[in-house]
């Protein structure tokens, strides 16, 4: 649970103030949250898992995230120490994820790096996932079903990132295409360098 007590002062053109329990709806540095999480051991080397993660809001108790429940992550996984691992859910976009590791306000701060969410997206609905590390290198390759009936491309999106980290330095690279209904494309290519 995140939550403050705020003072804003010329909240409005009139001059006026006023103290509230939350900011913008959200905690005060990230949105409360529960969730539930668990892995199975499948044997070698194989492990089966899900996680199941909620936001509300504090001061009314209400769901965030338009009153989804389980809006922040819902999704199961399949992972292999050698072969990876596949996810299939309500996922956040490999552009989200990735700019976490090179974002100096990291996953903290909601309302300072809120920039962050509208440029990439944040999270997407039947998402397929693939994700792997080889030494310093991780991929991350993920689509996004649209399920709009006569057209398979409209509403989906289509990723790639790569994360290096090693040492004091970590760099990350992304490029993702979302679609709209009417099959628009929106395309986004980001690279970050972070030195610890």
């Amino acid at each position: 649970i995140d939550s403050a007590v705020t003072y804003q002062t010329h909240a409005n053109s009139a001059g006026q103030s006023f103290t509230g329990l939350q900011q913008g709806g959200e905690g005060f540095l990230s949105g409360s949250r529960f969730g539930l999480k668990g892995t199975e051991d499948l044997g070698g080397g194989t492990s089966a898992g899900f996680v199941l993660e909620n936001g509300f809001l504090a001061d009314t108790g209400g769901m965030d995230q338009q009153g989804q429940i389980f809006c922040r992550q819902a999704f199961v996984s399949l992972r292999n120490d050698r072969l990876g691992e596949v996810s299939a859910g309500r996922l956040y976009t490999s552009a989200n994820a990735l700019l976490y590791y090179v974002d100096p306000l990291g996953v903290g701060a909601a309302p300072s790096n809120a920039w962050m969410v509208f440029l990439t997206g944040q999270r997407y609905n039947n998402a397929l996932q693939y994700a792997n590390t080889w030494g310093a290198w991780s991929v991350l390759a993920q689509y996004a079903l649209g399920e709009t009936a006569g057209n398979s491309k409209a509403s989906s999106s289509t990723a790639l990132g790569v994360k290096y980290a090693a040492g004091p330095i970590t760099a990350v690279g992304d490029f993702q295409q979302t679609r709209d209904y009417q099959d628009r494309a929106a395309r986004i290519y980001l690279a970050g360098v972070k030195a610890a």
